[in-house]
């Protein structure tokens, strides 16, 4: 993960003033009260990376359980099994509906939808979504 990329290695007096976890690069070229700020600096820079990159494997997990629950809210309201999706064309009103709901709602990639609905390629989905784009399904 990402604490992995970074080398573990500090004086105790630098590593006491940070809470457990924390990830320090002591560097050679700095001594005393520079070598303190540089950690104290580095410190602050990684645990905001570590959040940022937190944050967006949340959001990331959270759009997939949007996307699944509008998928399975989908197949319940036209009396669908998951099943259904494999036996269905590609090209499904049903599935371009959907298709189109989860890129308007979600963040969820074409490739993800393609391969969730089973509706083939990315590119094919694309086509599908880009050729129906100004009609209304029924």
């Amino acid at each position: 993960m990402l604490e992995s990329a970074f080398i573990h290695r500090a004086k105790a007096a630098v590593l006491m003033r940070f809470p457990p976890g924390t990830i320090v690069i002591h560097s050679q070229k700095y001594s005393g009260m520079d070598s303190l700020r540089a950690a104290r600096r580095f410190v602050i820079i990684c645990n905001r990376l570590f959040a940022w990159v937190q944050r967006g494997e949340e959001r990331r997990e959270t759009d997939e359980q949007k996307a699944e629950s509008i998928v399975a809210g989908e197949l319940k309201r036209h009396g669908w099994k998951e099943s259904e999706l494999g036996l269905r064309p590609k090209a499904d009103k049903v599935k371009i509906a959907l298709a189109k709901r989860l890129r308007k709602e979600t963040t969820m990639t074409l490739k993800w939808i393609a391969a969730r609905l089973q509706m083939g390629s990315w590119t094919y989905v694309f086509n599908l979504l880009a050729a129906n784009r100004g009609r209304k399904q029924r």
